[in-house]
């Protein structure tokens, strides 16, 4: 049996990715960044569309990394929010590779966290 699925295309978002990052959409409830949000950190430069990372397959998006630091820093401290739209095996294909592309592009350094935002009442 053979993978008939289009290939999965990590790659660094750019300015012209925003609106498709903010309007990136999960019911996920752990680590989520909405719109509001990344609006306003992408105009502080705690986020940035060059820390941002996006997993395409037939040219849709399937997965979102956002990688915050720090506004005057030169590279990320945390990876804020890592979200796929498929499930199973393949949200972990998507995401680690979402993953290995930004600790990858940011090179040696700290190490990076994975930042868990959750409700109060957990």
């Amino acid at each position: 049996m053979t993978d008939s699925s289009p290939q999965l295309r990590i790659r660094r978002a750019t300015p012209d990715d925003v609106p498709a990052l903010t309007r990136w959409s999960s019911d996920e409830t752990v680590a989520w960044v909405d719109a509001e949000r990344l609006t306003d950190e992408l105009r502080t430069g705690n986020y940035r569309p060059e820390w941002s990372w996006i997993a395409e397959r037939a040219g849709q998006p399937v997965g979102r990394a956002l990688w915050w630091g720090q506004a005057d820093s030169e590279r990320p401290a945390t990876l804020d929010c890592l979200s796929t739209s498929v499930r199973g095996a393949a949200a972990v294909d998507v995401g680690a590779a979402l993953v290995r592309a930004g600790l990858d592009a940011f090179g040696a350094g700290a190490p990076l966290e994975y930042n868990v935002d959750v409700a109060p009442t957990w």
